[in-house]
Formats: structure tokens, sequence, C-alpha cells
């Protein structure tokens, strides 16, 4: 019975000394992982005692700092701790976590784009048509009131209709498909209004003033006109109609020679593609003439349309060279285009004669610069260069968002328009007697755009 009593006393004493030792022995530190930091452990001193606790009901004090408890895991806004000034291991780094689409700051969490949708508005001017003096004033008192080097023959509508400026649209997707920004494929495509010009003249009821349409008479080798309003005569009005409407689409293949993000620095793309251009243009005219009194002789209607139409189909090289400055950006883009154009004249006229006495109507399938010698369409082919040159300053109002304004331009060899293919020179000659003017003719010159450009972009 004793030796038992004291074989449990002495474990009872074992175990007393075992738990004293571990009481003294401080717990194995407890790893703390947040997200984008390390491993962190708590410090290894030994802390400290409490000190004592303050009467029941009073006002609750923080403890005094001891061993192992200094400012940086203590009182927050204290050196280390979050939202502290000190170099706290809790404290996340924000460039860490940042969703930056640049990665232009160190440490930041860099994300290659993948998708590019630019939307620019274009103030555009292009090339004014040049043509033949389409209608003029004159005086009674010449041989050929209205004709070209007459004394009183003034200039109506002149030799060049000027546009104004035209608005057009231009849409620009680019897919990356190696990372980060070195291959896309990019397609893009440009649109302008249908652009109208147009041009009115009338005389009174009485005839005044002069009004003509001139031309050179092949037959008298002399400059004639064909009148529309004579004073106590005939009255009329003229009426002329430039259209011009185009569009344009690309499709190219880019390479990011730089190897690196357009995100800081100089970034330099070479481009190639396919590309189509589509120019139509149309000169229109329709005039009026009655004989005064009214009612008593004849009224006459005459009207002419020239429709000029490009296709131009072929492929291009350029460059992009980039430049980027914090969240200012500078792009310079060349283009140069080779293809062929595919060209098409449709020619017609028609003249109306009313006899207002006997109610009669006879028509005709010619004008006055389309007849029978250049009316129908033709078609013809030529080598076409299109060089372009585009300049934008963006600014990056966010990491996904870009706003740009620039400016650029194109011209197009060996283009068909109407104003250059108008014949102002007509064979006059009795009915029935074979004439070979106004000619058909494929008249080459160029067709140039230049513009302002407002842009946003958007990247994702």
């Amino acid at each position: 019975m004793a030796r038992s009593w004291k074989l449990a006393a002495g474990m009872v004493a074992w175990l007393g000394v075992t738990a004293a030792l571990q009481a003294q022995t401080p717990p194995p530190p407890v790893p703390i992982a947040p997200s984008g930091g390390g491993p962190i452990a708590f410090p290894q001193q030994p802390i400290g005692p409490m000190g004592p606790m303050g009467p029941m009901g009073g006002p609750w004090q923080p403890p005094a700092p001891g061993p192992g408890r200094g400012p940086g895991l203590g009182t927050p806004g204290a050196p280390g701790a979050p939202g502290g000034g000190g170099d706290d291991p809790l404290q996340l780094d924000s460039k860490a976590i940042r969703q930056n689409a640049f990665g232009s700051e160190d440490g930041g969490d860099y994300r290659p784009i993948h998708n590019q949708l630019n939307i620019e508005y274009l103030v555009l001017w292009f090339k004014s048509h040049h043509h033949t003096v389409l209608s003029t004033n004159g005086d009674l008192n010449d041989p050929t009131p209205g004709a070209i080097g007459q004394p009183g023959t003034s200039i109506l509508h002149g030799n060049r209709t000027g546009p104004g400026s035209s608005s057009a649209l231009r849409l620009t997707y680019t897919w990356w498909v190696v990372d980060p920004e070195i291959i896309s494929l990019d397609t893009s495509f440009t649109i302008m209004e249908q652009r109208r010009l147009l041009f009115h003249a009338a005389s009174n009821e009485l005839g005044q003033p002069v009004i003509t349409r001139p031309f050179f008479n092949t037959v008298a080798n002399a400059n004639d006109a064909d009148p529309r309003a004579l004073p106590f005569i005939m009255r009329g009005t003229v009426n002329d109609s430039f259209l011009t409407r185009m569009m344009g689409a690309e499709a190219n293949f880019k390479y990011n020679v730089t190897g690196r993000p357009c995100d800081e620095g100089l970034a330099l793309m070479l481009f190639s593609g396919p590309r189509w251009i589509r120019l139509d243009e149309r000169y229109q005219n329709r005039d009026f003439s009655q004989d005064i009194p009214a009612g008593t002789g004849e009224t006459r209607v005459f009207s002419d349309s020239i429709t000029a139409f490009n296709e131009f189909i072929g492929g291009q090289v350029g460059g992009t060279l980039r430049w980027r400055w914090d969240r200012l950006s500078l792009d310079m883009t060349t283009k140069l285009a080779v293809g062929q154009n595919f060209q098409t004249i449709k020619a017609s006229g028609r003249t109306a004669q009313f006899n207002n006495i006997a109610g009669t109507i006879t028509t005709s399938n010619e004008g006055l610069y389309v007849q029978s010698t250049n009316s129908g369409n033709s078609h013809s082919q030529h080598i076409t260069i299109v060089p372009e040159f585009d300049l934008n300053v963006g600014l990056f109002l966010t990491d996904n968002f870009r706003f740009s304004v620039g400016c650029g331009g194109f011209n197009m060899s060996n283009a068909l328009r109407p104003s250059a293919i108008l014949d102002r020179r007509i064979e006059v000659q009795a009915p029935g007697i074979q004439t070979t003017n106004p000619a058909r003719r494929f008249q080459q010159t160029d067709f140039w755009a230049e513009w302002v450009s407002f842009g946003f972009e958007f990247m994702y």
C-alpha cells in the first residue's frame, strides 16, 4: 500500500515538472500568407508580463509595451502598422494587386491586351472637281451670246467646284493573337457621307438675264453656246449636281518588331495585308427652257448624267511607330498600297420637247454633253498607287480607354472622275449625219483626301 502511494506521488511530480517546462517554452511561430505577400512570422522575443488591469467598471487602459511589443504590431497609424508609414509586411502592395493593362509601373501586375476597338470621327476634305465651264451669262449684242471669249460673257458655274468639308467614320479592330502584343490581326472600315454639290441659276419670267451652256463647236472650230434663257424670247433654269461617295476596308497582319508591349517608350510595328477602296462620283444636269409667252411655243427639258466608278483592289505594306510617355502617346503610321483599279463609265442623256400648241412630245436619248457618240457603259483597268499617312496624339484617360486627335491623308493615282472625262467638244450637224464628238474617254487624274480625326479607343 505504501509502495503504491509512493509510485502515484512520483508520477504526479513528474507530470507537474513536465507541464512547468512546457509553460516556459514559447509556442512555434504561426505563418500568415496574405494575398500578394510571403510568410509572416511573429517576433521571437518572449512576451513580458502584462500590466495590471483597470478597476472593475473603469476605463480600459492599453497594456504598456513590453519586450517584443513594439509600435510595428501595436497601435494603428504607427510606422509599420496597417495605414501607417512603416514597413509592415501585413501592408498590401498596391502595385502588386493593381490591375494595370500596361504594367508601366514597377511591380505592376501586367495583363496583356487582347482586343482593341478604335472609333474615329473624321472631318474630311477631298480634291475639288476640275471641269469645263458649265454655265455662263451673256449679252444679246454679242455675235454668240454666252460663248467663251465674247465681250459680254461672264461665268456662272466655273471650272472648279469645291466640296468643302465632309464627315466620315472609321472603325478599327485589333486582335492580339500572341502575347504580349507581339502579333495581331487588324481590320478597318471607313465610310464617308454621300456628298452632293449643287448649282442652280434661273432667269425671271421675261428671260433675263441671258443663261447659256457653253461648248466648243468642232464643225465651226469656235466657241459656241446653247441658250437656256434669252430676254423676251425664252426663260429657263440650269441645275448642276456633283455627287461623291467613298468607302474602304483593309485587313493587316501586324508584327511588333520591338518585341515588347507598347506601354512605355518606343515601339515599332510592321504590317501588311489586302486593301479595298470604292470611289463613285456622278455629274448630272437638268435644264428647263420655255418660249415666251408661256403656252405659245415649246417647253424643253435637257439632262446629262455621267458616272465614274473606281474600285481599287490591291495589297499594302506599312508601319506604325508609337512613342508613349506616362499617359501620353504619339502614333505615326505610313502605308503604301499598290493594285488594280477597275473603272467603269456610265453615261446617258435625254431631251424632251413639248409642243404647247399641238400638244405633242418629242424625245431623244441625247442631251448636250452626252450624245450617241459617248453614251452607254465603258470599262477600263489601271495600276494605281495609294500612299497614306496618319499622325495621332493620344491621352490615356484610364488604362483601358484612350482619347486621340490626329490628322492624315492619302492620294489615289489613276482615278477616274466625271469632271475630267466630260467632253465639251460637240460636233453640231444636221439630223442624220454621223458625228464623232463628244467622245468617250478615260482621262485619268488623281484623287486625294485629307482629314482631322477624333477617336476613342477601348482596350481589354
